[in-house]
């Protein structure tokens, strides 16, 4: 947040300073700035908590609120085809959550091979 307010200053400090801020602005900034905030610090946790994948699938289903503001606000009308993919979106998501994250075998190794072994390793044999 430091940095990016450093670049925003250093980029746009003179229209910032030109243009002429009002509560609303400044309310707005500041719950843009909060759902930053919460977004970054709760990432880590879901990661954590279901994974990857589930992360990914949730954040598809945000596109309903965007639907959900054109249909009632700017009174669009979404294609059948936006429902059709949504329900496939929320039946992965309620698929995924209900059979958890596949869990992942031991690493398996070639038979003449050392898993001790590092890289380049030639066991300590001389060159030649």
């Amino acid at each position: 947040a430091v940095v990016s307010g450093v670049q925003w200053m250093a980029l746009e400090g003179h229209a910032v300073a030109l243009y002429g801020w009002s509560g609303t602005d400044l309310v707005l900034l500041g719950a843009f700035t909060t759902c930053l905030f919460l977004l970054y610090s709760l990432v880590p946790k879901v990661l954590v908590l279901s994974g990857s994948t589930f992360l990914n699938l949730s954040i598809l289903t945000s596109d309903f609120w965007a639907v959900l503001f054109g249909v009632t606000v700017l009174q669009e009308r979404p294609s059948l085809l936006y429902f059709a993919a949504f329900a496939a979106t929320l039946a992965g998501l309620v698929l995924y959550h209900a059979h958890g994250e596949p869990a992942r075998g031991p690493l398996r190794h070639p038979p003449d091979s050392d898993p001790e072994a590092l890289p380049g390793d030639d066991g300590g044999a001389s060159p030649g």
